[in-house]
């Protein structure tokens, strides 16, 4: 497994925990909302995080990932 794909779990994980937390705030659980905003952050930065390294495996020419090659 490489980083990207780490990434994308980390994302992945973080946008429901995000979207169940700020549901559970909506829904008058006040102390939900702290959770859902660290959530959302993870999920921007590891985002963030993931384009950055794309990025790199783009313009460094490495090749044996797929994603990259095609």
């Amino acid at each position: 497994m490489n980083p990207g794909q780490i990434l994308s779990w980390v994302e992945f994980l973080a946008a429901l925990v995000a979207g169940l937390c700020f549901l559970a705030a909506m829904g008058g659980r006040a102390e939900a909302e702290r959770p859902a905003r660290i959530a959302y952050r993870v999920q921007w930065l590891a985002l963030a995080a993931s384009t950055g390294f794309l990025w790199y495996l783009l313009f460094h020419h490495q090749f044996r990932y797929e994603y990259v090659a095609t």
